[in-house]
């Protein structure tokens, strides 16, 4: 109960960061971009508001989830809050559950919301996006959730600065994994103009580097919905699951590191 506690106090504070500021902007850049629609086909229409939707909802949710769970735990740290959460009968990995679930209930509210200002939009450009575009919501969800937990366990042991950067920095290059095994392939062609250990060793440094950061390409749904395809359960499920297992990493890294933090 008091880890629920926790995400309902963290839910109040991310709601009072002005974060729904976030909402206005995007349905301004809707209503913009809804201006140039016209001179296009109602079908060109629609494929055009879902590929904006999902970009926008992508941007816009990653900078949410990346600046509400790096900024959570260094203020409560900041405001000596820290000092009385702790002396009550609350686990150190419990507080941070709470904090990251707190994160979790903003970014799900904030994609909700977004969601049903595309369907309005899209109504009144007499289309409709249909199940598929929620399926693909629900694989962002997947992966802004993912993040919230990558940059929660970032400010165990970092600052809010660094641990948004580094955040920032995992998500790009695990949307560069195709481009580094491509490097990977390369080095393999062209290894006899390489020396043997130094192809060896560039190859498994390339190698540990690309599996090291989880691929944030598992999560991609636009084309399925752009493309008018189904979006398979099973493709759902695998998603599910790949993003509970780096969750789960992510969460123990920083439960570990945060049961060892000495606060003076």
């Amino acid at each position: 109960m008091r880890i629920i506690g926790i995400a309902k106090y963290t839910f109040k504070e991310a709601s009072r960061k002005k974060i729904f500021f976030v909402v206005g902007l995007f349905f301004l850049i809707l209503m913009v971009c809804s201006q140039f629609m016209e001179v296009i086909s109602p079908e060109d229409r629609i494929k055009l508001m879902v590929r904006l939707s999902i970009a926008g909802m992508t941007l816009f949710g990653l900078i949410s989830a990346v600046f509400l769970a790096a900024t959570s735990l260094p203020k409560e740290v900041e405001n000596k809050q820290i000092y009385t959460t702790m002396t009550k009968p609350l686990s150190r990995w419990g507080f941070l559950l709470g904090k990251a679930m707190g994160v979790i209930s903003v970014i799900a509210l904030l994609l909700f919301i977004m969601a049903g200002l595309c369907m309005i939009f899209a109504y009144f450009v007499e289309g409709s996006i249909g199940l598929n575009f929620f399926k693909a919501v629900m694989m962002l969800f997947f992966k802004l959730t993912l993040m919230v937990f990558i940059t929660v366990m970032g400010t165990t042991f970092l600052s809010f600065s660094v641990s948004a950067i580094l955040s920032l920095f995992i998500f790009f290059v695990g949307h560069m994994t195709e481009l580094l095994e491509d490097i990977v392939k390369l080095i393999a062609l062209r290894g006899e103009e390489i020396p043997g250990l130094w192809e060896r060793m560039v190859r498994a440094s390339i190698e540990l580097f690309a599996r090291a950061f989880p691929d944030f390409r598992v999560f991609s749904a636009s084309d399925f919905v752009i493309n008018q395809i189904a979006i398979p359960f099973l493709y759902m499920r695998n998603a599910f699951f790949y993003a509970l297992i780096y969750i789960l990493i992510s969460f123990a890294i920083a439960s570990l590191v945060f049961k060892h933090r000495q606060f003076t």
